[in-house]
């Protein structure tokens, strides 16, 4: 996490590259990161769900995954 590589797993290149840029915002940006991260993970995980075609049925019996 402390790298940025949260963002690139999730194609965020971009985001990537500030948080490089910035030093992680000078810690402030980490400490952020560390809270919001599962959040993310989860959405981003429904996304590729979605996109995928599963249905809200579907994500269900593979809850352990979404």
């Amino acid at each position: 996490m402390f790298l940025g590589w949260s963002y690139a797993s999730m194609n965020q290149i971009l985001m990537q590259y500030l948080y490089y840029l910035t030093l992680c915002g000078l810690g402030i940006w980490f400490l952020y990161r560390l809270f919001t991260l599962n959040k993310a993970i989860n959405e981003y995980n429904v996304s590729v769900a979605n996109s995928l075609g599963f249905d809200l049925s579907e994500r269900a019996t593979l809850g352990a995954i979404l």
